[in-house]
């Protein structure tokens, strides 16, 4: 990732301000995500969605957290272990290309204001629909460009609506936008029924 979040600055990823303009609630039941799920945050960070997703999806659910920062999942287990949430997080530190999640294990594959930072894409949607059940969900939240430039990257390095949108063809994938924010594009996706199912 040639664009990668400096772990030092993660303490500002858990601003309880971010709120107001990311709304979590709001986004996560646009996603239907509900108890007993399983979801994978990929790129999860310190844990901002992590930890409002693993509350929603309750003691029968997980959400498997995947980042390549040692950094980042400790400052996630620690708030995780705050909350009372840890039974309900499974860190995997490694690629997210390659995350070593079993095939089909998940109900929600979430990747939030990462996509962007990676270099192949077709090989992250590839991963993200290998992970998904068929009829699960793929969904990518990343900064639109020209959007507000005091959020998020420097518009050079945010992706065109094609540069979303290309890869999750050629992962199979039929996206819907949502109408959701000025600043971000939400795309979902359901993952097709699978050839060797």
């Amino acid at each position: 990732m040639s664009r990668h979040f400096d772990v030092s600055n993660r303490a500002m990823l858990l601003n309880p301000e971010r709120v107001e303009w990311t709304r979590p609630a709001e986004l996560f039941a646009a996603l239907e995500v509900a108890p007993s799920m399983k979801v994978a945050d990929l790129g999860c960070g310190p844990g901002y969605f992590a930890l409002q997703l693993a509350a929603l999806v309750g003691d029968e659910g997980c959400v498997f957290v995947v980042d390549d920062s040692p950094e980042m999942l400790g400052t996630l287990a620690d708030g995780a272990r705050d909350l009372g949430l840890i039974s309900r997080i499974e860190p995997h530190q490694t690629d997210l290309c390659k995350t070593g999640l079993p095939d089909n294990g998940v109900d929600l594959a979430l990747c939030i204001f990462v996509y962007h930072e990676i270099d192949d894409r077709d090989r992250l949607l590839t991963e993200f629909t290998r992970i998904t059940r068929a009829g699960g969900t793929v969904a990518l939240v990343d900064w639109r460009k020209g959007g507000d430039p005091d959020l998020g990257p420097p518009d050079g390095e945010r992706l065109t609506a094609e540069q979303m949108l290309d890869p999750t063809e050629h992962a199979g994938l039929t996206v819907e936008k949502l109408d959701f924010s000025p600043d971000f594009d939400v795309l979902v996706g359901r993952v097709p029924q699978k050839a060797d199912a």
